[in-house]
């Protein structure tokens, strides 16, 4: 695929706030736990009935911790209530790389390194602190497919109920959050075009 249609794959985007730095509100190097939450990150994304990258829903909660969607185009603001407590786990860039016919691995993993080399400005403030990003990549693997998830709306000739993905994502989490309102901007460039979202969380 080529990042999901240009303006659909302009992908993803995060922030942090004042009881908390950006240190002690974000995970540390990429990790199998980072492995493991990036593959139910674009499952929620990419091939799930709940579609929020184009249904424009704040996000979900998965086994204790709150997904923020992301952003497919510029200018996009949400405002959302997340329960105290919960993690939040954010991705302000990234790519899917899948293909309506078999493709070598190789070939799909080389695809996904060329198309993340061409996202750039990649960034997550929170209360206007800087959020640090770690690149989380995965090899090939299966993506289960729900009625209605994003990859067979924008691509028809992807059939079946799974499809084999390569995936990159820069990752962030926020740990803490004090209870209140916090504004969290998450932003990139792919080919030249800028996507970029506003959360307006309220934590309670």
């Amino acid at each position: 695929m080529k990042r999901l249609l240009a303006t659909l794959l302009v992908v993803m985007a995060f922030g942090l706030a004042a009881p908390i730095s950006a240190s002690s509100a974000t995970e540390g190097s990429p990790s199998v736990q980072n492995l493991i939450w990036a593959r139910r990150l674009n499952f929620y994304y990419f091939g799930s009935s709940a579609n929020p990258l184009l249904n424009g829903s704040c996000g979900k909660v998965f086994d204790g911790t709150f997904i923020l969607t992301s952003a497919i185009e510029s200018g996009q603001e949400l405002h959302c209530t997340i329960p105290h407590g919960l993690p939040i786990l954010a991705s302000p860039a990234g790519s899917i790389e899948f293909e309506s016919v078999p493709t070598p691995p190789s070939v799909m993993l080389a695809r996904l390194d060329a198309s993340l080399a061409d996202i750039t400005d990649r960034h997550a403030t929170l209360d206007g602190t800087a959020l640090p990003l770690h690149l989380v990549k995965s090899f090939v693997h299966p993506l289960t497919l729900q009625p209605g998830n994003l990859i067979q709306t924008v691509d028809p000739a992807v059939t079946g109920a799974s499809t084999p993905v390569a995936t990159g994502d820069w990752l962030t989490w926020i740990r803490h959050l004090s209870s209140g309102h916090h504004t969290l901007v998450l932003s990139d460039r792919f080919d030249g075009a800028i996507a970029d979202i506003t959360f307006h969380l309220t934590v309670r």
